[in-house]
């Protein structure tokens, strides 16, 4: 099964980004997960340390705001997998819910998919 990088930019999101951390592990697909914090002057970086000695799990500050969309940019120069997931920091994932879009990607060859609702 190919390697999935997440991609999750946060920026003060230390109510919110445990949760979202922890439904990135709970996905059954072989992944990286990279969180670009954009400068956070919350407890952010003090919540992500529980992940800190984790080999799928990046911790990278940005060292002047970018915005969302600069900090997904970094996280996808700095991602080593076949796909890209992106996920914001105050969102969750169902379980099963990449090892569904990684089938369906990889049973018809699509190169996107995504999901609403």
């Amino acid at each position: 099964m190919p390697l999935i990088s997440v991609v999750i930019p946060v920026y003060n999101g230390e109510k919110y980004i445990k949760q979202a951390v922890d439904s990135v592990f709970a996905q059954e697909v072989p992944l990286e997960l990279l969180v670009i914090d954009d400068g956070s002057t919350d407890k952010t970086e003090e919540v992500l340390s529980a992940y800190s000695g984790r080999k799928d799990f990046r911790y990278i500050k940005n060292e002047k705001n970018m915005g969302a969309a600069g900090s997904r940019n970094r996280g996808v120069c700095e991602a080593g997998g076949k796909y890209i997931a992106f996920l914001d920091a105050d969102d969750w994932w169902a379980e099963g819910k990449l090892k569904t879009q990684l089938d369906t990607l990889e049973k018809t060859g699509a190169v996107l998919c995504s999901t609403a609702g």
